[in-house]
């Protein structure tokens, strides 16, 4: 099974962290609570096969992530 090591900046307040998890998902900020943070990049920390070049180097992967600042009352939900 894969590990990936998350690293994640709060949307909020600007908070970093990392994490590691089975996949790369989002993750509720330890800080302030913020939720649904998306990580920015994330390795592929799993070294238990060792028969693959590709597991033997980190993999990074870049995400893309839209900073929200206003109100959701703004928002057109329909």
């Amino acid at each position: 099974m894969a590990t990936f090591c998350n690293y994640y900046t709060c949307y909020r307040r600007g908070y970093e962290w990392q994490d590691e998890w089975s996949a790369i998902c989002d993750d509720d900020c330890p800080e302030c609570g913020a939720r649904h943070v998306s990580p920015l990049r994330s390795e592929d920390v799993d070294t238990s096969d060792t028969t693959s070049d590709l597991r033997q180097r980190p993999t990074f992967v870049k995400t893309n992530f839209v900073k929200y600042e206003g109100s959701l009352s703004a928002i057109n939900w329909h």
